[in-house]
């Protein structure tokens, strides 16, 4: 039970790496939120392009070093939860941290979807210099 749905998570997780949103472009629902923690100043991120909006300005605060990588995903038809691991560079200081992602699914749609990073909300918000 469930692989289907970790399967196409995976698949888009993989596929990101390598550059392609197609499969994440199929995968999240338009409207679904996606949920950061609010040291991140996102605003209001929706679908494939709030997600898309969160990786640019990590890619754009990192001196485009940021780098997500997966390293497993298990769940159920209606939750996947994948954990990555993250680095980034910034000043020539390197984090590096794991995320969890929490992923509901309706059928084959993401429709909301939360991000948990391994590191204190403000450690991170510091890094990528959020709020200045």
């Amino acid at each position: 039970m469930g692989s289907n749905s970790v399967d196409l998570v995976r698949q888009a997780f993989h596929a990101q790496a390598e550059g392609d949103l197609g499969p994440a472009q199929e995968l999240i629902d338009g409207d679904a939120p996606i949920h950061v923690p609010g040291a991140l100043e996102q605003g209001d991120l929706r679908g494939i392009d709030g997600m898309a909006k969160l990786i640019l300005d990590l890619l754009g605060r990192s001196d485009g070093t940021f780098a997500s990588s997966l390293i497993d995903a298990i769940g159920t038809d209606d939750i996947v939860t994948t954990l990555n691991e993250v680095t980034a560079t910034r000043n020539g200081q390197t984090l590096t941290y794991n995320t969890v992602w929490t992923f509901r699914l309706h059928g084959s749609k993401v429709v909301e979807a939360w991000l948990h990073p391994s590191r204190p909300e403000k450690e991170i918000a510091q890094f990528y210099r959020f709020g200045r």
